[in-house]
């Protein structure tokens, strides 16, 4: 079976988050290393210190309206997390420039268009919270937070 809109935003987030590369012009090599729903626990220790920088995406709430106006569709607000680390000397400000990147990444197309097919309506910015870590070594991070805007006809996540 095909993959739901969802998924294919998810995965649409995925490569292009991949991209931040200094060399793709970013101020970090946060695409290096990407994951998805990667256990973050304190107790799991999710990140090794040579696995630093590194981002992990979650699609943790989607919230859905029915529009009955003549086309029957149902409206998707996707909330995307992405939980940023990283270990420097100067680790607020690698965080910040983490932080500005994912926006700039973002920004590059708000509708997720894949293969010519727009995956989104709109892509808005939620939030971020910047803190650090102090277990032997110093460690920063980041929970940056936005919202996928989409549409699927009503009841029907595969189809737009």
């Amino acid at each position: 079976m095909a993959d739901s809109i969802r998924q294919k935003i998810v995965d649409a987030v995925v490569t292009r988050f991949k991209t931040i590369l200094v060399a793709g012009g970013y101020e970090t090599n946060l695409g290096q290393k990407v994951f998805v729903w990667r256990d973050t626990r304190e107790d799991a220790d999710p990140f090794g210190d040579t696995e630093l920088p590194a981002l992990n995406i979650r699609d943790t709430k989607c919230e859905t309206q029915y529009s009955a106006i003549a086309t029957q569709r149902h409206q998707h607000r996707l909330t995307v997390e992405v939980e940023l680390w990283t270990i420097t000397a100067t680790v607020h400000t690698q965080v910040r420039k983490l932080i500005a990147d994912i926006h700039k990444a973002i920004g590059v197309d708000r509708r997720w268009e894949v293969a010519g097919m727009k995956l989104a309506d709109n892509t808005e910015p939620f939030q971020d919270e910047m803190g650090t870590e102090h277990k032997g070594k110093l460690k920063g991070g980041a929970l940056f937070k936005f919202i996928v805007v989409y549409s699927t006809r009503a009841w029907d996540p595969y189809t737009q």
